[in-house]
């Protein structure tokens, strides 16, 4: 008969994990998610800047074609479906989860979840504000109306 290591008889049956084993899961899993929480945060915010950029691009568009075919354009964005476009840029959708509010000329309502921005042959626009959040950040796009220029803040 074998003699037992460290004068104890080893036990039959015993299964599981030792209070170090579970300690040291737990400071990984805690380390990991110490991690990945501000890679969340950085992805909202790039998504968030880019769909910014990228409205105020749309923007810039439509002014440089009013201004291009001499003629009075629209640019119209769709709150409830989180959706932009106007005669020189096609529909485009925000990402997931962007919430749309605005600030903008009463006479450029079309409905209930409608509005936007006219941008004139000379350069100047109605002027106006667009605020984008997603998961409490916030991006702004102000429209001059002296000079029609479209700047993310």
């Amino acid at each position: 008969m074998k003699r037992p290591q460290h004068g104890r008889a080893p036990r039959v049956g015993a299964t599981g994990f030792t209070l170090i084993e579970m300690l040291v899961v737990l400071a990984i899993a805690a380390m990991m998610a110490a991690l990945c929480v501000p890679l969340l945060r950085r992805n909202d915010r790039l998504a968030l800047d880019g769909a910014a950029q990228a409205m105020a691009g749309a923007m810039r568009l439509t002014r440089a074609r009013a201004i291009e075919s001499d003629e009075t354009l629209d640019f119209l964005i769709d709150v409830r479906h989180a959706a932009y476009g106007s005669a020189a840029v096609p529909q485009k959708t925000l990402p997931r989860g962007v919430a749309v509010t605005m600030t903008f000329s009463r006479s450029l309502r079309r409905g209930r979840s409608i509005g936007g921005f006219r941008f004139f042959p000379n350069g100047e626009s109605s002027g106006g504000e667009v605020a984008l959040r997603l998961h409490g950040r916030l991006a702004r796009i102000r429209v001059g109306w002296l000079d029609g220029e479209a700047l993310v803040q």
